[in-house]
């Protein structure tokens, strides 16, 4: 765990209900995407901004002088990340001005160019003023002040000529690619190199110093903010800065250019979306498009898959290794294939890309949201010394190290990756990639007490703890999702009424931000080590309900749980930091006391050299019980204590072509009104 000298507080946090201040707040400013059927469209053109290739953005540094000095936000000499009147001090290390040789040295360049595989070079330079120690200044009385200004300020001091930090001087430098046009549209090819006219930069990323409520936060643009220097542009993005480099907020919203507008949030990347989500809790994880709500601060290799980036020599879409981790496999496996099942070797995912996504069983992809099981080994900085491969808030003193191991996810839905129609590639629900957590999923209550020595919240009025009170495997809460409460008792599940479980008690306070991501999180062999139909978290399907502040869901939604055979295990962990998975297909035994809850479960025709379905091993007991974590967003039932429970009790339908099998002293009870 690496030392902090000041508490964790919940400014760094997320903005929800007034509990959690913005300090990341996301917004993705879309420009209409073509209607109807058109030429093919496919992901890995990129939305707006091509996904392969090298990009130079443009930068520009500003600061605000207040006509009324009272309302800076910031000292007047500044912050030390960012004195006033000069550049900041992470000016240079922000983008790689020319492509580098090697791992580059930028943050925001090094991020893409692994994120990608080396697929995509950001590069960048920024305008350099004649005076104010290279950065331009806009005068405002509130600092309510946007790109419109900035250009207004660059343009009555350069004019038309283009001066920047490296000393490019030329357009060429930065309009390398034709990004939209007539045939060269949002997910289209672009062309490079470009052909525009009149010429464009193809991105120009704003930056303030100090504007009032914009600090960490910003957006991007797939539109033109007005003629800079002379010249309008493909792209823009704004964002505020009053110290630290805004990394975090600025590959978010750049990855919108990529992937497409806030129907593609997930991974914690932003909760406030009104199309909907798919799922009731509102999902962590990691992700391109992750941000003040993710877990691990890095990509996923949906995120590879769908802009089509692929390592030097790879393969296949998704590559995985064989036992001996000498041959590449194709890790895009089918639970409906037996060939598909095997024992995998995974590299370290950002170094190296390797995973599995496997297609869960059973769902009628006409009728049901398709779901797959992701599964990424993360080392963590501490042992692959890659800066991204961690906590997003590791540093901070309450949060303990991400530890080697494998994380999952689960996908629903999200996979169509070419068209004919722009729509079918950049529309669907928010929130598509769902993490699994090796401590389990649980029915949680909430504490009266406090911690007042705790390191997360606002003093002296903390987070209060929440307890695990029962397992529940199948529709249970996930350290890394919110859990919903109907906080103002209105018999409805709004997204404000959600929270994220910072604190958990146990007769002790612990408050590690279990959220933003815990080591007890990952798979591996001194843990948890195995996912399967009677494991806690479960392989089986999840259900799923569309929405946000609405009640209705979508028809494809999954209203019962689908049980399978898949398990999947660590049965070894190498020195140089792989792991050897083993994938079944056929592992129906349940090896320990399960409790499961849903509305409804579905028993399965599972292939097996036995015939059975489900088989409770010698000694172990299946409990069906009433849930107490919500499967729906309305119409509570009310228990006789009074108690508002936004679930039914549990029905589990076996078919005639299926067979549950009990060995000796094992047991299936069937309790609080289940069926």
């Amino acid at each position: 765990m690496r030392a902090s000298s000041s508490k964790l507080v919940l400014s760094a946090l997320l903005a929800l209900q007034g509990l959690y201040c913005i300090a990341q707040k996301c917004q993705n400013v879309d420009q209409p995407d073509p209607p109807g059927m058109g030429p093919l469209y496919e992901s890995s053109n990129g939305r707006y901004m091509t996904a392969s290739g090298v990009v130079r953005i443009l930068i520009v540094f500003t600061e605000v002088e207040y006509t009324v000095p009272a309302n800076d936000p910031t000292p007047p000499e500044g912050l030390a990340g960012w004195p006033a009147h000069q550049l900041p001090t992470w000016a240079n290390g922000l983008c790689d001005p020319e492509e580098p040789v090697g791992t580059a040295v930028g943050m925001f360049t090094r991020y893409y160019q692994e994120a990608s595989s080396g697929n995509l070079l950001v590069l960048g330079d920024y305008l350099l003023a004649p005076d104010n120690g290279g950065i331009f200044k806009v005068q405002s009385n509130s600092g309510s002040v946007g790109p419109g200004n900035a250009i207004a300020a660059v343009n009555l001091a350069l004019g038309t000529s283009i001066v920047t930090g490296h000393g490019f001087t030329s357009l060429d430098d930065f309009d390398r690619w034709t990004l939209e046009g007539t045939g060269h549209g949002p997910g289209e090819p672009k062309l490079t190199p470009s052909n525009e006219s009149p010429r464009l930069w193809d991105h120009v990323m704003f930056i303030w110093r100090n504007s009032a409520g914009n600090n960490g936060s910003g957006y991007a643009s797939g539109g033109d903010p007005g003629s800079l220097l002379g010249y309008g542009a493909n792209t823009h993005s704004n964002f505020g800065a009053h110290d630290r480099m805004p990394l975090d907020i600025m590959r978010h919203e750049f990855a919108h250019l990529l992937y497409g507008p806030n129907s593609f949030h997930t991974g914690g990347g932003g909760w406030n979306d009104p199309d909907g989500h798919y799922w009731i809790q509102q999902s962590g994880g990691w992700s391109n498009l992750g941000l003040y709500g993710c877990s691990i601060d890095s990509w996923n290799a949906w995120d590879r898959q769908r802009m089509g980036w692929m390592a030097p020599g790879q393969m296949h879409e998704i590559p995985a290794h064989d036992a001996t981790n000498t041959n590449e496999e194709n890790g895009d496996l089918d639970a409906a294939e037996p060939a598909d099942a095997g024992i995998y070797m995974l590299r370290d995912f950002v170094t190296s890309g390797d995973a599995l996504r496997i297609k869960l069983p059973f769902i009628d992809p006409m009728n049901e949201f398709q779901e797959w099981i992701w599964v990424e080994n993360h080392q963590g900085r501490n042992q692959n010394d890659d800066p991204f491969d961690r906590w997003l808030y590791e540093d901070d003193l309450c949060v303990i190290d991400l530890e080697p191991g494998l994380y999952m996810y689960m996908q629903i839905d999200k996979d169509v990756r070419e068209a004919t129609s722009a729509a079918e590639v950049y529309s669907g629900y928010a929130s598509y990639l769902r993490p699994f957590v090796a401590s389990g999923n649980h029915d949680r209550d909430s504490v009266s007490i406090v911690d007042p020595q705790g390191c997360v919240g606002w003093p002296p009025s903390h987070e209060p703890g929440w307890q695990r009170t029962a397992p529940n495997p199948l529709t249970g809460h996930t350290d890394q999702n919110l859990f919903p409460l109907d906080k103002d008792e209105d018999d409805l599940l709004k997204i404000a009424d959600h929270i994220g479980i910072s604190t958990e008690y146990d007769g002790t306070f612990h408050e590690n931000l279990f959220w933003g991501g815990h080591p007890r999180h990952g798979f591996r062999l001194n843990g948890n080590a195995n996912l399967g139909v009677g494991t806690n978290p479960s392989s089986a399907s999840q259900m799923s309900l569309v929405g946000h502040n609405a009640t209705a869901g979508n028809p494809k939604d999954l209203r019962r749980i689908y049980l399978n055979g898949l398990s999947i295990a660590v049965l070894e962990q190498l020195p140089d930091g792989s792991i050897k998975v083993q994938v079944r297909f056929d592992d129906v035994d349940v090896t320990n006391d399960a409790r499961w809850c849903a509305d409804e479960i579905q028993l399965n025709p599972v292939a097996t050299s036995s015939g059975h379905s489900l088989n409770i091993t010698n000694g172990k007991t299946i409990t069906l019980d009433q849930g107490r974590t919500p499967t729906r967003r309305n119409s509570p039932i009310t228990l006789p204590d009074g108690t508002k429970l936004f679930c039914s009790p549990t029905l589990m339908r076996c078919p005639s072509d299926t067979w549950l099998n009990m060995e000796a002293n094992s047991g299936l009870v069937v309790d609080n009104g289940s069926t």
